[in-house]
């Protein structure tokens, strides 16, 4: 248990900077309430009691921990304690921080928006401050600012797009411009996200990675209702044959991962 302040001390230093620490545990939950309590545990516990997690995830030894980054990568897995604190740092440098400068009162709300994301909403509420003969001069100027931040956020977004599909990470591109159509509502770049993800849908080696990603969640959800190693070892040639047929896939990638956990597990 000796990792337990290393991660109370990385919840309480990273926290406020987007580090966001999620613990699993198979114990009752009456149980981990007091002991999260003794030892000074704050950032979340998620209880799996049927050990969907450890079976998901190919836990073969506890405890075992990853680290994400923010676009779902896993860039470390291993023990907690190994974990070290320039790792966390150097993702964190990278996270977006989605931050204005002071403005007047009449855009706060469309600078908070703005801060949670919406931007069409932002975009919407400065729009009406500049449309607005009789606002002051200085309103107009913070309008145009987050306006400016908006277009200057969207063209940037969409344009991390490309190298996503150059490196064949379809479900990922769609997934991101997904994203971006709803958070740029009512503005010119929601339909710019909407062409693109069909420019991106037409693509032959989309739609085999969009399907290929079908079948493997299908797979593996059927592979969770195995409880027993040996029983999932016999399931394996179902996995083995995905790999078969879409082979060169992101999909397939995957499934080798979780080929390989199962054969490492014990009956």
């Amino acid at each position: 248990m000796s990792f337990i302040p290393h991660l109370v001390e990385f919840h309480e230093k990273y926290g406020p900077q987007g580090l966001v620490i999620l613990a699993i545990t198979s114990n009752p939950k009456s149980e981990i309430e007091k002991f999260a309590q003794e030892k000074g545990i704050k950032y979340r516990v998620g209880f799996d009691e049927k050990g969907e997690a450890s079976q998901t995830y190919g836990v073969t030894g506890i405890p075992a921990s990853w680290l994400l980054d923010a676009e779902g990568n896993v860039i470390y897995k291993g023990h907690p304690a190994s974990l070290a604190t320039s790792m966390i740092e150097d993702e964190l440098k990278k996270i977006e921080v989605v931050k204005l400068r002071d403005v007047v009162a009449a855009l706060a709300p469309a600078k908070a928006d703005f801060e949670k994301k919406k931007y069409g909403d932002a975009w919407a509420k400065a729009d009406k401050v500049l449309k607005n003969a009789k606002a002051p001069e200085a309103d107009k100027t913070d309008a145009q600012y987050i306006q400016d931040e908006v277009k200057k956020h969207a063209e940037e977004a969409l344009a991390s797009i490309d190298p996503m599909v150059a490196n064949s990470q379809f479900t990922k591109a769609i997934q991101k411009l997904k994203d971006l159509a709803s958070q740029l509502k009512g503005t010119e770049w929601e339909k710019a996200a909407k062409d693109k993800q069909k420019t991106v849908e037409s693509d032959p080696k989309a739609k085999k990675e969009i399907e290929a990603q079908k079948v493997l969640d299908g797979l593996l959800t059927q592979e969770k209702a195995i409880k027993k190693g040996k029983d999932k070892k016999k399931w394996l040639p179902n996995l083995l044959g995905f790999v078969k047929k879409y082979e060169g896939t992101q999909a397939a990638v995957a499934a080798e991962r979780r080929i390989d956990q199962i054969n490492k597990m014990g009956d």
